[in-house]
């Protein structure tokens, strides 16, 4: 299993016989319903047998944390299978990061509290806000996850 942040794009690799024609399904694991594809078809890399598909043939990607489990099929009815994870933590180290290159704000809001505001590359666009106890074990989060 493979997890990816939610701005990231990904492929998956299936093994088949060269020159084979394979297609993939897509469900979310989470009611297990088939995800709409832009295209279902798998492109082989080179003449090796190996097949990939990319996340950009999802025809709306998630916008919060989904788990999907995916199936190859080769026309001769082999199949390859998976999952891949995107969203979640990986999502929040691209926050951790931000925090950690000052695209951020500490504001001390009294009582023993501090709001922190942490803000996209662009500066201005907020990405989570949260008060922080000034001994830093609790935290309530005003804006984001």
């Amino acid at each position: 299993m493979s997890r990816y942040a939610l701005t990231e794009a990904w492929e998956v690799t299936g093994r088949f016989l060269p020159g084979d024609t394979v297609t993939m399904a897509l469900y979310d694991r989470s009611d297990g319903s088939t995800v709409a594809l832009s295209s279902a078809s798998c492109a082989e890399i080179g003449s090796t047998g190996l097949f990939r598909f990319a996340s950009s043939q999802i025809t709306t990607a998630p916008t919060a944390f989904t788990r999907y489990t995916w199936q190859m099929t080769a026309g001769s009815g082999a199949t390859d299978q998976g999952e891949v994870e995107w969203g979640g933590w990986a999502d929040e180290l691209i926050v951790l990061e931000k925090l950690l290159t000052n695209d951020a704000t500490v504001v001390d809001i009294g009582g023993g509290v501090n709001q922190v505001t942490i803000f996209d590359d662009d500066g201005t666009t907020i990405l989570r806000r949260m008060n922080v106890s000034a001994d830093g074990l609790t935290r309530t989060v005003i804006v984001g996850d």
